[in-house]
């Protein structure tokens, strides 16, 4: 799918259903999901490694903090992969270790788990 197959949907893709929405306008909103869009090509992972090039150090030095499916190529190129507690089952399963919740302090956590605070 292309960004364009996103926007199309969002302008062609209403519903009968979705026009119900319309009914609640100005009422407070849930957030059920994300869409994430990136060009072709690129990643976290793309990036850890141009950052790792530009800082002369090798990816397998690297730690990757991480909660999504977009984390995984970054899991694979970092030296060590820590998935956030309340991370996506894909994400803990691609993890070397796993920290605390985000809101129980999970990065403060895993700092200080692999010694590095």
């Amino acid at each position: 799918a292309t960004l364009d197959d996103y926007f199309d949907f969002i302008e062609h893709g209403v519903t009968p259903d979705l026009l119900l929405a319309s009914e609640h306008k100005g009422k407070p909103l849930e957030i059920l999901g994300v869409i994430e869009a990136v060009p072709k090509g690129l990643s976290k992972g793309v990036g850890l490694k141009l950052v790792c090039e530009k800082l002369g150090i090798a990816p397998e030095d690297t730690i990757a903090v991480g909660d999504s499916v977009n984390d995984l190529e970054m899991f694979e190129t970092a030296g060590t992969a820590i998935a956030m507690g309340n991370a996506t089952e894909a994400a803990k399963q691609a993890a070397d270790w796993i920290t605390t919740d985000i809101h129980e302090d999970g990065v403060l956590n895993a700092m200080r788990h692999f010694g590095l605070i």
